[in-house]
């Protein structure tokens, strides 16, 4: 299941609450991603959704909003194609930082998915 397909806000162009968990590096190279998209005319958030709904490893996507029109947006953008070509570019830009995380609740919870418990 992938429960965060914009990744807490970083693949959209909406800015990010103070309280975001990312690295500075990671928001810088996610922010490169936005801007890129933004200037072929695509929203970052609707190439994002495509990506998991086309993803095989992923059974579901919870995509959680409070706002009507961002729900009819992801609707929108699930019924159509996935731009690989933009999806290929936006890969490639955040390719230096494709393995970084972030911890996020109670460290011992952390600790305990890194040892694989």
């Amino acid at each position: 299941m992938n429960a965060s397909p914009f990744s807490e806000r970083l693949l959209t162009r909406q800015p990010l609450p103070s309280w975001h968990h990312a690295p500075p590096v990671l928001r810088e190279y996610c922010r490169k991603a936005v801007e890129h998209c933004e200037r072929q005319g695509v929203d970052i958030a609707s190439l994002a959704i495509r990506f998991c709904v086309e993803n095989p490893d992923f059974t579901t996507t919870v995509a959680g909003t409070a706002n009507s029109i961002n729900m009819a947006n992801i609707l929108k953008w699930i019924e159509q194609p996935l731009d690989r070509e933009l999806l290929a570019e936006v890969q490639r830009i955040l390719e230096p930082v494709k393995n970084v995380l972030w911890p996020v609740g109670r460290p011992e919870n952390s600790e305990n998915q890194e040892a694989g418990l």
